[in-house]
């Protein structure tokens, strides 16, 4: 039997598929002013680790962890 140098002349349908190219265009990252810190009242940014409470007050996550260590600390010698 001879070797077929082009498959697309035999049966286009087994030919490999072209992968599609991509239209859209990749998302910028952008940072967002996120409010004051609770705690120590510097600017929080989209790009650092907070948390925001039900008031709708952000905190940085390291503020918000000292004040909660305090919060145990002094319940535990009650």
């Amino acid at each position: 039997m001879p070797r077929v140098k082009n498959w697309k002349e035999i049966s286009p349908h087994i030919a490999p598929q072209k992968k599609a190219k991509k239209t859209w265009g990749r998302k910028i990252h952008e940072t967002y002013d996120v409010g004051d810190c609770k705690y120590c009242n510097k600017d929080i940014d989209s790009d650092m680790s907070f948390v925001v409470f039900a008031t709708k007050e952000p905190a940085h996550f390291r503020c918000y962890q000292k004040d909660y260590e305090k919060e145990n600390r002094k319940n535990i010698y009650l």
